[in-house]
């Protein structure tokens, strides 16, 4: 089923009261943050403290190990302490290899460029400047911060799976291990599909994919300490294998004017390998080069290029002729 793609209104809108899974007629309701309203992963409200220090939101339906009363945020939550984390993630080189990896492999001169799954807008914040740019996420929250950080950029609340623009740019890129979060394989078919569906012919999909499945190990605990303008972020993780997919529970500890917040978020991604990230890209058409090196994360890039008119023309005619003599 295919999910309308909506763009980014300039004010939240508000939304009425939502009750917790499981909470007995007796409890009030409590209304959520408008911001928080409709993020994909949250289900409900299930208690807050009376400092009003944390938010304790229930976890996606269907997760494995997920309980009633888990203490699991989506990262509308999280929003602002995303930015502190990953404040040293090298965006600007990153967006320079993605770059230099259109101008190696397209074979139109590009000028459009769509980041889906976008996030906060921090490779955009550099893209803007060689290309006109439309950022998209399923958050309405990160695409608030977005849309602050780059107000003159056109940005649309979407799931990567299944959404429709009704136009075609000549980069589509996805990266940050982003196209992980879909987790099954037919999930990452439908996504390559629709990547492809928006870019134009001789232009390229660029992806950085999540770990594959031989590379994920669980069983280890990482942290990560950082600091911005007053505000410090603790946060700690472990990691599992789950029917065949890496899930995490990110517990973090934000401290602000004297304050500390607790929230836990839960990522949930797919382990595909290499084999079946290719066959997604064939499958849709396009021809897909593989860099192993990749960003500074070692997970690699995967450049696909869709074929120009001409070459769709021809393989048209191919395909005609194949069928007429079957």
């Amino acid at each position: 089923m295919r999910l309308r793609s909506e763009p980014v209104p300039s004010t939240p809108s508000r939304r009425g009261p939502s009750r917790a899974a499981g909470s007995s007629s007796s409890e009030p309701a409590i209304a959520l943050p408008p911001d928080l309203a409709d993020e994909p992963r949250l289900l409900g409200l299930f208690d807050r403290d009376p400092a009003r220090r944390y938010l304790v939101v229930g976890a996606r339906p269907g997760v494995s190990g997920a309980r009633s009363g888990d203490r699991v945020a989506a990262y509308g939550l999280l929003a602002d302490a995303y930015d502190i984390v990953h404040r040293e993630k090298p965006y600007a080189a990153e967006a320079r290899r993605v770059r230099a990896a259109a101008q190696r492999w397209a074979t139109i001169r590009c000028r459009s460029l769509l980041d889906v799954a976008c996030g906060s807008g921090r490779h955009l914040a550099e893209f803007v400047r060689w290309y006109d740019c439309t950022g998209l996420d399923a958050s309405r929250s990160m695409l608030a911060r977005a849309r602050r950080r780059l107000p003159r950029v056109r940005w649309v609340r979407g799931r990567m799976e299944a959404f429709d623009l009704g136009r075609e740019f000549d980069i589509v890129c996805c990266l940050f291990s982003a196209v992980g979060y879909v987790r099954s394989p037919a999930g990452l078919r439908q996504t390559i599909a629709a990547l492809a569906r928006h870019t134009s012919p001789g232009g390229v999909v660029v992806v950085e994919p999540w770990l594959t499945p031989e590379v994920f190990r669980e069983g280890r605990v990482h942290h990560l300490v950082a600091r911005s303008e007053g505000t410090t972020v603790l946060r700690m993780n472990g990691a599992r294998r789950v029917r065949g997919r890496s899930v995490f529970d990110f517990h973090y500890l934000v401290g602000r004017d004297g304050a500390v917040r607790h929230a836990v978020e839960r990522h949930d991604l797919g382990l595909f390998s290499r084999t079946q990230m290719e066959a997604a890209f064939r499958a849709a058409g396009l021809t897909p080069h593989f860099d192993p090196k990749g960003f500074a994360t070692r997970r690699g890039l995967y450049v696909a290029v869709r074929p120009g008119v001409r070459a769709e023309r021809r393989a048209a005619g191919r395909r005609r002729r194949r069928r007429r003599a079957a």
